[in-house]
C-alpha cells in the first residue's frame, strides 16, 4: 500500500506542493545511510609461524567489525600459497561481533604433507561462505606472513631425537653410521598419533636402523578398502622420501603397526611385496580388515615376506581364534610366520592386571625383529 502525506499548506504559483512517502512494510533509506548500518568484517593484524620441529603451523589474528551493526557468526579459512595458488590449511568459526568491536583468534594446523621447500605466504579470509551481508566485501582477506618449508636433501637431525618433514616423523639412533640401513615404518592404531608413537617405539641408541612414522591420519584410523580409499600411497611416499635423505637398504624395508596400523601394513605388503622385507604386527589380523577375502588379498604378492605377529589372548577387537586361523592361512600359502601370544587385551596400560602392558610387549617382542 502506498500512502501520501501532504507537507503544507505551502502555496506557490504552481499551487500546493505535495510530498509522498512510499511505504511497503519497511522504510526505504538512501544508499549511503543503509551501507553505514551494515557490518564490515576485516582482519586488522596477525602473524603466522612454523614450529621448530616443523610439524605444526600456528597463527593468530584480530577481527574487527568496522560497520554499524552486529555481524552474525561465520566461517574463516586459513590458506597457504604454493604453486601459484592458495590451498586450504584449516578453518575457524568466527563468532557474532557487535559493530565497532574487535575479537582475537588463534589457530594450529598440522603441516600438510604436500608442503614443498621454500617460502609460502599464509592468509586468512573471513566470511568465506557469504553468511554476512557487509558494507564492503572486498576487504575480508589479509596475509598473516610466511612460513618456510623443509629443505630437500639430508636432514640435520640430532641422534636419538624425533624430527619431522611433511608426511612423517623420523628417528635416527646414534648407532647409525651412514652405511646402508634397514628402515622401520611404524603405523599407529585408531586414535593414535605418530608424533607420540615414534617416541614410544623408537630404536635403541645402539641400533643402526632408521625409523619413520607416517602422518596424515593423526588421531584417526588408517584407511583400507573397507573404510574407503586405501592409504598405501601415504606409506609408499614416506618410504620414497626418507630413502632419498638417508642410505636405506631397499631390501630391508620393514612395516610395523598396531591394530589399524597392522591392517594397513599387511595390505601394503601384499600389494608391494617386492619392496617389503617383513611385517611386524600387533593386535590386528592378516585379512579381516583389508577389505577383501584372504585369497584375493594374497594374490598380488610376488614374494613371501617374513611375518612376526604379536597377539593378546583376551583381545576382544581381534579375537585370538580369528588371528590364529588367518595366520594359518598365511603359513599354508608359504609365508614364514612367527606367531607370538601373550596374555592381555587389545590395549593394556603398564601394570594393568599385573601385565607389563601393550607398549612394553611391542618394544620387547617386535622391535628386535626389525633387523635381526
Amino acid at each position: 500500500m502506498v500512502l501520501c502525506h501532504a507537507r503544507g499548506p505551502r502555496r506557490f504559483a504552481a499551487g500546493l506542493v505535495v510530498t509522498c512517502l512510499c511505504v511497503s512494510g519497511t522504510v526505504v533509506s538512501s544508499g549511503p545511510v543503509a551501507a553505514a548500518s551494515l557490518p564490515d568484517l576485516k582482519v586488522t593484524k596477525g602473524s603466522v609461524a612454523i614450529s621448530g620441529l616443523g610439524d605444526r603451523i600456528t597463527g593468530r589474528f584480530t577481527v574487527r567489525n568496522a560497520g554499524g551493526s552486529r555481524a552474525r557468526s561465520s566461517t574463516a579459512y586459513v590458506k597457504l600459497r604454493q604453486g601459484g595458488r592458495y590451498r586450504y590449511l584449516t578453518e575457524l568459526r568466527i563468532l557474532r561481533l557487535a559493530g565497532g568491536r574487535n575479537a582475537k583468534y588463534a589457530f594450529r594446523a598440522a603441516t600438510p604433507t604436500w608442503l614443498a621447500p621454500g617460502s609460502h605466504a599464509v592468509r586468512v579470509c573471513l566470511d568465506v561462505k557469504r553468511k554476512v551481508r557487509e558494507s564492503r566485501e572486498g576487504n575480508n582477506c589479509r596475509t598473516l606472513g610466511s612460513i618456510t618449508g623443509i629443505l630437500d636433501g639430508p636432514i640435520e637431525h640430532q641422534p636419538d631425537k624425533k624430527w619431522f618433514v611433511p608426511g612423517y616423523y623420523g628417528w635416527v639412533p646414534s648407532g647409525y653410521d651412514g652405511t646402508p640401513s634397514a628402515l622401520f615404518v611404524w603405523l599407529h592404531g585408531c586414535g593414535g598419533q605418530s608424533r607420540f608413537d615414534i617416541e614410544t617405539y623408537h630404536p635403541a641408541q645402539a641400533e643402526d636402523f632408521v625409523m619413520i612414522a607416517p602422518t596424515d591420519r593423526e588421531g584417526d584410523c588408517w584407511k583400507t578398502p573397507e573404510s574407503g580409499a586405501g592409504d598405501d600411497g601415504l606409506v609408499l611416499a614416506a618410504i620414497a622420501d626418507v630413502s632419498q635423505r638417508f642410505n636405506i637398504d631397499p631390501g630391508r624395508v620393514v612395516l610395523g603397526g598396531y591394530s589399524s596400523g597392522g591392517d594397513l601394513s599387511y595390505r601394503v605388503a601384499y600389494r608391494h611385496s617386492a619392496a617389503i622385507d617383513a611385517v611386524l604386527a600387533s593386535n590386528t589380523a592378516p585379512f579381516r580388515d583389508t577389505g577383501v577375502p584372504a585369497a584375493e588379498a594374497i594374490q598380488p604378492a610376488t614374494t613371501r615376506f617374513r611375518i612376526v605377529h604379536l597377539a593378546h589372548t583376551e583381545d576382544e577387537v581381534y579375537p585370538i581364534e580369528t588371528v590364529r586361523a588367518e595366520l594359518q592361512t598365511l603359513v599354508t600359502n608359504g609365508f614364514p610366520v612367527t606367531s607370538i601370544e601373550r596374555p592381555g587385551g587389545h590395549y593394556d596400560d603398564p601394570g594393568e592386571n599385573g601385565l607389563p602392558g601393550t607398549d612394553a610387549d611391542i618394544r620387547e617382542l617386535l622391535l628386535p625383529e626389525v633387523d635381526p
